[in-house]
């Protein structure tokens, strides 16, 4: 006897000379070990072997019952009408995404019918005629990629392999335009979607947001997600996804052995989404976004120096503008510059278009309304006005005689002092002129105490800055946000390495040096002493309706109520009331609506300052707050015109409408 290894196992090898047939093939020679005499055969098999037999038949099952659970569960009800009509060619047809309407019900956002151009292979006659048909396309339509699809084509056609898909989403104008080649290349052909069709492009871009293709993870996190679907980027698409969204419908096609169509059904029916009404006013929107433009232009035209025109490096011209109602915390208009066109994502982007979108420098999709970090100038003062009342510190009549600046010791050195500039000497002011006029001098005081006038300090000033919601999160559900700033000596501590100075709770009294907030938050905040002490959290969407009636409805909520004594709110109302008649905003007395305001002037540095204004209006009733935000606008009264013309515009369209009616 003797053993030999044959491919990994051990063979015991024994005489069988004589035996016979019925013997070598009887289960006892084969079996019984015990038999003397008798030739058998062994053969062991090493333990490691039936592990690795035993691991990876059991990781087949799992395999195979997890498929099993894709295709029966979380894709049964496709699969089942599919699988049950034995459909040969299956289409997602329908425009079953909901629709955005404006708060008057006119559509800002819907979907309309497209078309994907697609190759069928086995159609073309050669690779030369797959060739010509490229070059032709490649000439037709910018959004062709040639070199990228011409490849797949060609594989498809050596492999015989289905269709490929050439360009996605074309509208009427580009059919128009390859309408001669899809008569000459039977090999090309149409197939029927919808895409998401935005009317105002660029007007409403912000605050609506964008669809475009899913990604990966889009797909994995949500598997009610395929290839090539698209969903909500920004804005409301994005944040109210779950209820705009709906199920396309089924669509087959079923062909004979010869691949010739017989029948045709719709297996399963669009299911639309929900129907999503915003608080958005539509007219108002588009006046300033034109506004807003149009003064960014000519601040741009007129900065822009001559280095800038050799070397073309000036800055993009950026602003916003917000409007609130007081009353809800409603949002009726958002504007963010520059921005972008949506329609450009829903049909797909050109190398170009793509090239600008996501490059560093464009900052099309930054919303600056909702997350633009600015110092607030002197759109503070009111609230710093609404502390000192409510902490006593001053009352409403007391005058305090400004002279253009105030001047300090050095807590250090006796020998030196510092001086903190007025943009003017606005001499003996209340507290209603000192916001009129905006005294810088009267601020410092009453924040940060100067001679025998006591001061709020900084913590009170951050205690009630917080209670206006700056330097916190508004909670909004239609976009990102931040939170602001407000400075602290801890925070001075920990981010500089400093301590914390007179001349840091003077800055922060004015609006200056480390404080830093939205528009959306200033907006907000006035809006709390237009309305007479509610904060209430902006919104955009006021119902949702569904196909079957049911209906969702959005309440305001107030974030806080009561949130000062209605006395010293109506002091800071006063004041503003008083800068548009004979203080800083007074550009809004020719509107024949009554507003109020408040300019403000942001330092950043040596660079040209940004400009600012809050105002609302009318002024007995507030049913607009409006912020207005000029990025290096250097000088507020740019900001204090473009907030007059777009109310100008808008109540004189209204009179306009209410003459006809």
């Amino acid at each position: 006897m003797k053993l030999e290894k044959e491919e990994g196992v051990f063979i015991e090898k024994q005489d069988i000379t004589g035996a016979s047939l019925e013997e070598m093939l009887s289960d006892s020679m084969l079996l019984n070990d015990n038999n003397q005499g008798v030739p058998h055969l062994r053969i062991l098999v090493g333990g490691i072997t039936i592990k690795t037999f035993l691991f990876a038949f059991i990781a087949l099952c799992c395999f195979l019952v997890l498929y099993v659970v894709y295709l029966f569960v979380l894709k049964g009800e496709e699969n089942s009408l599919i699988a049950s009509h034995n459909a040969q060619t299956v289409y997602h047809v329908g425009q079953s995404r909901g629709e955005i309407l404006a708060v008057d019900g006119t559509v800002l956002v819907s979907s309309k019918i497209a078309f994907h151009l697609l190759a069928n292979p086995s159609l073309f006659e050669s690779e030369e005629e797959i060739k010509r048909a490229m070059d032709a396309l490649s000439h037709s339509n910018p959004r062709f990629h040639r070199d990228i699809v011409q490849e797949k084509v060609l594989n498809a056609f050596e492999k015989n392999l289905g269709s490929v898909l050439l360009l996605k989403n074309l509208d009427d104008e580009e059919i128009a335009g390859i309408t001669d080649i899809l008569v000459r290349y039977s090999g090309l052909s149409l197939q029927e979607t919808s895409i998401r069709f935005y009317p105002y492009q660029q007007q409403f871009a912000h605050i609506l947001g964008y669809m475009a293709e899913v990604s990966y993870d889009d797909i994995v996190q949500n598997n009610e997600y395929a290839l090539l679907d698209q969903r909500g980027k920004q804005g409301v698409e994005l944040y109210y996804e779950d209820y705009l969204r709906g199920k396309d419908g089924i669509f087959v096609k079923y062909k004979n052995e010869k691949g010739v169509i017989e029948e045709e059904e719709l297996l399963r029916p669009v299911e639309k989404g929900g129907t999503v009404t915003t608080t958005l006013m539509p007219r108002l929107q588009q006046i300033a976004y034109e506004e807003l433009s149009s003064a960014l232009q000519r601040l741009s035209t007129r900065s822009r120096t001559a280095e800038d025109e050799q070397q073309d490096n000036a800055d993009q011209p950026s602003g916003a503008v917000v409007i609130l109602d007081p009353r809800n915390g409603a949002i009726r208009a958002s504007v963010s510059i520059p921005s972008f066109n949506p329609n450009d994502f829903s049909k797909g982007l050109t190398q170009e278009q793509a090239q600008y979108y996501f490059s560093d420098s464009s900052g099309v999709f930054f919303n600056r309304v909702t997350s633009g970090l600015y110092p607030s100038g002197s759109v503070v003062k009111p609230l710093i006005a609404v502390a000192a009342l409510e902490e006593d510190i001053i009352d409403d009549t007391t005058v305090i005689h400004t002279k253009g600046s105030i001047t300090v010791e050095s807590i250090f050195n006796p020998d030196v002092s510092w001086t903190f500039l007025d943009w003017k000497d606005h001499g003996p002011v209340d507290m209603r002129q000192a916001i009129a006029v905006s005294s810088n001098a009267y601020f410092y005081a009453i924040g940060g105490g100067y001679n025998n006038q006591k001061g709020l300090g900084i913590d009170k000033i951050v205690e009630w800055l917080n209670a206006f919601h700056w330097g916190k999160s508004l909670g909004i559900t239609f976009d990102n946000e931040v939170s602001g700033r407000i400075p602290t000596p801890r925070w001075k501590e920990e981010t500089q390495k400093r301590g914390w100075y007179i001349g840091d709770t003077y800055n922060t009294s004015i609006g200056q040096g480390d404080l830093v907030v939205t528009p959306l938050q200033i907006a907000t905040a006035i809006s709390a002493i237009a309305n007479g002490g509610t904060l209430y959290k902006p919104f955009v969407v006021s119902h949702i309706e569904y196909e079957d009636g049911s209906y969702a409805r959005y309440f305001p909520d107030a974030i806080a109520e009561g949130i000062a004594d209605s006395s010293s709110l109506a002091v800071a109302k006063q004041g503003m009331r008083n800068a548009v008649i004979a203080g800083s905003s007074t550009l809004f007395q020719s509107l024949d609506v009554p507003f109020a305001g408040k300019t403000g002037t942001a330092q950043i540095g040596r660079e040209r300052n940004h400009a600012l204004f809050v105002g609302f209006g009318p002024y007995d009733d507030p049913e607009f707050v409006i912020v207005v935000l000029l990025e290096k606008g250097q000088n507020s009264v740019y900001a204090v015109q473009v907030a007059r013309a777009i109310f100008q515009r808008y109540y004189q369209e209204q009179d306009e409408a209410g003459r006809e009616e």
